[in-house]
């Protein structure tokens, strides 16, 4: 994923090789949850496949440890930001409250749907 230039300065200055190490070496060229391989069609959306690092526990551009790192297709990459970047855009636009109020609704008819079984 593009580093928001507002961001920029948060991510170590060594980043590019660490995303290099992460994307080229310990994954193979290979995305580490779905197995897509880098400049290949993707097996399920047919788009080539451009491995980026995501941050996958702490998602804070200073947590650059490579035990955070995971080389992720846009598929998987996108998946695990969804949450992430949905309240982001809510914050931008002021409607964070909404945002807020609607995802616990979801949680809370998750938690009741699981009480079912």
């Amino acid at each position: 994923m593009p580093i928001r230039p507002e961001n920029a300065s948060r991510y170590p200055a060594d980043w590019q090789a660490r995303s290099s190490f992460v994307r080229v070496y310990r994954s193979g060229g290979k995305c580490e949850w779905c197995g897509a391989a880098n400049g290949e069609p993707h097996p399920i959306t047919g788009s080539k496949v451009v491995l980026t690092a995501a941050h996958v526990y702490d998602r804070r551009p200073e947590a650059a440890s490579l035990l955070n790192l995971a080389a992720l297709c846009q598929r998987c990459h996108n998946r695990h930001d969804a949450g992430d970047r949905a309240r982001g855009k809510a914050v931008r636009s002021g409607s964070v409250q909404d945002y807020d109020r609607r995802l616990a609704s979801r949680k809370a008819e998750a938690k009741a749907q699981r009480r079912l079984f």
